[in-house]
């Protein structure tokens, strides 16, 4: 029992006094120190949300954007999907100056390929349908494949071996660039 009445037996009166056990205080110090360790949070949340210094507009300095693509591959068709990049993709790629900076091979997790693609023209390279860029890789695949035909038929194969695929836009910031990255 946490609460117990007593007799006064100088006026007669019931007054409440409070049995403690250990148990009623771990209850009690858990009480407290739960009650402070949230309100210490709520007041740096509070303060953290209100700035001694109005919030200005500013624009990114030296800044450049990304296309991170991931995909996944249908169960058995890695090697075949990895035999149309390695051999045509890539060379094509390389000749015409527009490949991935990073291609990342993954051996756990859902995906299996990350890219990241740079948006040379940043957000603006976006706006095309078909870049200039993307011409020029396509008509060095035709040349590479032999023929239009093949080089549909290869991104066709190459289209049909991924089970699913999603891309993410990011920037990065170069705000080490003028020192050496320290």
């Amino acid at each position: 029992m946490l609460t117990k009445y007593i007799l006064n037996k100088n006026s007669g009166k019931k007054s409440l006094i409070y049995k403690i056990n250990k148990v009623n205080l771990v209850r009690v110090c858990s009480l407290i120190m739960f009650v402070l360790i949230v309100g210490l949070y709520c007041y740096q949340l509070v303060k953290a949300q209100s700035p001694k210094e109005p919030v200005k507009a500013a624009k990114y300095k030296n800044i450049k954007w990304y296309m991170v693509s991931q995909i996944e591959i249908k169960p058995g068709k890695r090697n075949e999907l990895l035999g149309i990049v390695k051999k045509y993709f890539e060379p094509a790629s390389k000749k015409v100056g527009n490949g991935p900076v990073m291609v990342l091979e993954h051996r756990t997790g859902p995906w299996d390929i990350t890219t990241v693609w740079p948006l040379k023209e940043g957000l603006s390279t976006l706006q095309w349908k078909e870049s200039p860029d993307d011409v020029a890789w396509y008509k060095e695949l035709v040349k590479m494949a032999g023929s239009e035909a093949k080089a549909k038929e290869l991104r066709k194969k190459y289209v049909s071996d991924i089970a699913r695929e999603t891309s993410y836009l990011t920037f990065e910031e170069k705000a080490f660039e003028n020192t050496g990255g320290k």
